[in-house]
């Protein structure tokens, strides 16, 4: 096994930690240099996932693993600039180096320099990507185990749960305050706190602002606080300008990032653009199969497309998955309700107000169906919350 690789107007020595263009010295992060070392001493071939994991981040948890690896596989391809296509990926598989790399026997010469500016070059590498790599290997374990508490109670989406993730991403940040990724986590729990009715949304529409621009002041690379701009102005804002843009940034970022082509997809399809928002769909679904909420809004979005018999399948897919997830009833009970099946909507949406009773969307979609069932007209504020999913 080669310490030195060439590729193009590339070489990497990671005896000293350098990767050069053109004799230049280019800064790439400590766990983003040594993925790439990685994937040249293998060249050719596919590094799954698992490799990475072993090799590079073997004592990190799978959100904690996710978050690096994305971020490694963006640091790379920055670094290569034009030549990023270098890089390729296979989907929940893992990534091949596909330029050909010439290995650099021991004993040859560097090429981009004397000996002695070498040596003072790398030592002042070595010292730079130390520096660049602080931001998650030097995080207090402590303000990390209170940001992955936040990513749990997120996952679950109930407003008990957001409280929960908020509270932990705030506890993060007492004690790591330049954690881009706690910022953004904390923008993304007040968004899905108004999305459920849960605060004020002109209260989460300012706190997802100023958070998620502060994620973005530290990293500038942060696709979720750039998927989470999208999501919140997209919903609660008049403006659509510029939103594409954002999720496609923030996709171009984090491409296997499932939750941000879930909400790209729904923005497409309530857009009229049903059918790219089913590929985003089912490309997040493909990335995380598990996720109730991204299985729940698939059988909502292939229902809007016509494709009823399909959507009524996705759906007892997910309630196989977990017949107690509220949303999944919700979702029904709208359904329900737009055959004019008002008995069954009613049924459905009682259940998702038993499961999430602090949830004001759930009690405001019973509070219309109740009111069609006996005739009456629901209020326009309860109209308006049940359109949002």
């Amino acid at each position: 096994m080669s310490a030195r690789y060439r590729f193009g107007p590339f070489e990497l020595d990671s005896r000293t930690g350098e990767l050069r263009k053109n004799g230049r010295n280019l800064r790439l992060p400590g766990r983003a240099f040594r993925a790439l070392a990685l994937l040249l001493e293998n060249a050719g071939e596919v590094v799954t996932r698992e490799e990475l994991k072993e090799r590079i981040w073997p004592d990190e948890v799978h959100v904690e693993f996710e978050h690096g690896l994305n971020n490694a596989i963006h640091r790379i391809r920055e670094a290569l600039g034009d030549s990023r296509d270098a890089l390729e990926t296979f989907p929940r598989r893992g990534y091949r180096f596909v330029f050909e790399v010439e290995p650099i026997p021991a004993e040859a010469e560097p090429s981009f320099g004397r000996p002695y500016a070498v040596a003072a070059g790398a030592l002042l590498t070595v010292i730079g990507l130390t520096l660049w790599g602080l931001s998650r290997d030097t995080v207090d374990p402590k303000a990390r185990e209170a940001e992955l508490r936040g990513n749990y109670f997120f996952a679950q989406k109930t407003p008990e749960s957001l409280k929960k993730s908020l509270e932990s991403f705030e506890q993060a940040l007492a004690m790591a305050p330049e954690l881009a990724s706690a910022h953004a986590g904390r923008a993304r729990a007040y968004h899905f706190l108004a999305a459920l009715g849960a605060v004020e949304r002109d209260e989460a529409r300012r706190e997802t602002a100023k958070s998620a621009a502060r994620a973005l002041e530290l990293d500038p690379s942060c696709g979720p606080a750039l998927a989470i701009l999208a999501e919140s102005r997209f919903r609660f804002s008049e403006r659509r300008d510029g939103v594409e843009n954002l999720f496609r940034r923030a996709l171009e970022l984090e491409p296997e990032a499932a939750e941000t082509h879930q909400w790209y997809g729904n923005f497409l399809a309530i857009e009229g653009r049903i059918d790219e928002g089913l590929r985003e769909m089912e490309r997040a679904r493909g990335l995380d199969p598990l996720s109730l909420h991204i299985n729940s809004d698939l059988g909502a979005l292939l229902y809007d497309a016509g494709e009823r018999e399909t959507a009524m399948a996705q759906f007892e897919k997910t309630l196989e998955l977990d017949p107690d997830y509220p949303k999944t009833h919700f979702l029904l009970g709208q359904v329900h309700l737009a055959e004019g099946k008002v008995d069954e909507a009613v049924a459905s949406f009682e259940r998702s107000v038993r499961l999430s009773p602090d949830t004001p969307k759930y009690r405001a979609a019973l509070e219309a169906a109740a009111a069609q069932k006996t005739g009456k007209t629901a209020s326009h504020s309860v109209a308006s919350e049940v359109r949002v999913r």
